[in-house]
């Protein structure tokens, strides 16, 4: 018996079901406006809590400085993740003539506030094993965890080259009175020979929700720190999802120079690219005042301020 057409009526749902599920599984890119180009643009390094009524940003955050506010960014949760183990990695001086299959260690580390106490396992496989253990612990008085996240990797026995895994889910963060619970994972891959001076990377998944406010998303994200250079060199590369305006591509167009590790940069330059080939710049151009920024953008639009 053949088959009846489906009628005009049928046809248009099923065109509107198929067209309503394209549009929720597809990313959507941020359209640039005077709104959000600066909440994107400074996203590494300050996320506005969810009181702050003003547009200029740039200017909130220069006041915060001026007035020793803590504030932070996307980089920093990821930052109190990777610099634990790193530090711990490089410190230890761990080398294959001295290396013991099966030995426990652990070290306590104080912060600005609290303090983490890290504990590893390395077997003759050269499988890693460990936690971090966080009391309210925060490097620079900003953003601060107090909960325990453990962590796996392989390291080469021959070579040094380690690799190292966090997968976490509602871990507690804090800043104040701001809450904040992320999930994700990082991959932080080094040198466990090599000592400080050296090139490492952190590969990234995160979600990050305020309570009350906002969720932001980082994927498919690359950290890159350079210490062997002259002065620390730092690059970010990846998508950013913001809940409330959409989703940009980060690429550093030149690295985030800085007279410390962790220290404002006074050179470098982020370009984050949306919609309609519109983009937004975020640089620091004085190597006499760092933490000084420039944004601006491809319709013109410029501001100033200082982290």
């Amino acid at each position: 018996m053949p088959i009846k057409p489906l009628n005009s009526f049928i046809l248009l749902i099923l065109l509107f079901a198929l067209t309503s599920c394209a549009a929720t599984t597809s990313s959507r890119q941020v359209h640039f406006d005077g709104k959000n180009s600066q909440a994107v643009a400074l996203s590494p390094y300050y996320l506005p809590p969810p009181e702050e009524k003003r547009t200029d940003l740039a200017w909130a955050l220069t006041l915060k400085v001026s007035d020793g506010v803590p504030y932070f960014g996307l980089i920093k949760p990821n930052q109190l993740l990777a610099d634990p183990l790193f530090r711990y990695f490089t410190e230890i001086n761990l080398q294959s003539s001295n290396f013991v299959p099966g030995s426990q260690t652990s070290v306590a580390i104080e912060g600005c506030q609290g303090k983490y106490l890290l504990e590893t396992e390395i077997n003759s496989q050269g499988e890693v094993n460990g936690k971090i253990n966080y009391q309210n612990f925060s490097d620079n008085c900003s953003l601060s965890y107090d909960a325990t996240v453990p962590f796996s990797g392989q390291l080469d026995l021959a070579t040094g080259q380690l690799t190292v895994m966090l997968n976490y889910k509602d871990l507690p963060a804090q800043m104040g009175v701001r809450n904040f619970r992320l999930s994700g994972q990082l991959q932080l891959s080094l040198n466990a020979f090599a000592g400080e001076k050296q090139k490492y990377t952190a590969k990234v998944e995160m979600d990050l929700v305020e309570i009350g406010g906002q969720q932001y998303h980082l994927a498919q994200t690359q950290l890159s720190w350079n210490l062997a250079a002259p002065y620390p060199q730092f690059a970010i590369a990846g998508k950013i999802s913001f809940e409330q305006y959409g989703e940009v591509q980060l690429v550093t167009d030149s690295p985030l120079i800085s007279h410390s590790k962790n220290g404002p940069p006074f050179d470098g330059m982020l370009i984050f690219s949306g919609a309609d080939g519109a983009w937004r710049r975020l640089y620091f151009p004085k190597s006499t005042d760092p933490g000084a920024l420039r944004i601006d953008g491809s319709n013109g639009m410029k501001t100033m301020g200082k982290i």
